[in-house]
């Protein structure tokens, strides 16, 4: 049984976890990623965030969560999704929104 080794090794089945993730090249992070990107945004003084293609906004939602103070632009080019951005951009000031699309004109969007 598992139990057994770790009982043999007298090591925290947390510990064996994270070693063997990171003998395969993977690691395990307490920080939740949102978060990990934010402080890299602090440290880096990224002030601005342009989310293209925002949906509706939950890349935004994710960054504020996480502690990001900064401006956002989301662009998104369909108007359902678009609808409810805006909504969410209004009740965010530093949050702006636009219907539009990222793209050469005429290029298919696929």
């Amino acid at each position: 049984m598992i139990s057994d080794i770790f009982k043999k090794t007298g090591k925290p089945f947390k510990n064996w976890v994270r070693y063997e993730f990171s003998r395969r090249g993977y690691e395990i992070l307490a920080e939740p990623f949102d978060q990990r990107v934010v402080t890299m945004m602090n440290h880096f003084r990224i002030e601005t965030v342009i989310d293209g293609g925002a949906n509706v906004g939950q890349y935004g939602h994710s960054l504020r969560k996480a502690g990001f103070t900064g401006r956002i632009f989301s662009a998104e080019p369909l108007s359902a999704a678009f609808a409810d951005l805006s909504e969410a951009a209004s009740r965010d000031p530093p949050c702006t929104a636009a219907r539009l699309t990222f793209s050469t004109p005429g290029a298919p969007l696929c």
